[in-house]
């Protein structure tokens, strides 16, 4: 592989202390012209900041708490909501169930909390 261009340490990036992964890949798919760019985040939240709104996918990798790298989950995000009452996401895989995603500190204490598409931006809210 070629590291030079990369910014990547060759001993790669400390996970330690956290359990989630997202990519997100910038894809001019109407607008050639647009320059693809393509960013790993640990925060949910600063991901779709990120995304802006932008013709994007959304990867995650999510890997439970005190897991091994075996019992973690990788998927394309079609959507993801994000509670209005707490910090906890909801996401909606393609081709699986919906996960909901607990971010730290949450207040989290129902299922019946309502949400908010964050991504993709358009759309009418649930």
């Amino acid at each position: 592989m070629d590291t030079l261009q990369s910014s990547m340490p060759e001993e790669g990036i400390d996970l330690d202390h956290h359990h989630h992964l997202f990519l997100v890949d910038i894809r001019g798919l109407f607008k050639p012209s647009q320059k693809p760019q393509r960013r790993a985040f640990v925060d949910l939240q600063a991901a779709i900041r990120f995304i802006d709104g932008r013709a994007a996918t959304l990867s995650a990798f999510l890997s439970p708490l005190n897991q091994s790298a075996d019992a973690a989950m990788y998927g394309l995000v079609e959507e993801a909501f994000e509670s209005t009452m707490s910090k906890t996401y909801m996401l909606r895989f393609s081709g699986t169930p919906s996960v909901v995603l607990t971010c730290t500190p949450s207040t989290h204490d129902g299922a019946f909390e309502p949400y908010r598409r964050v991504y993709p931006t358009a759309g009418a809210d649930v």
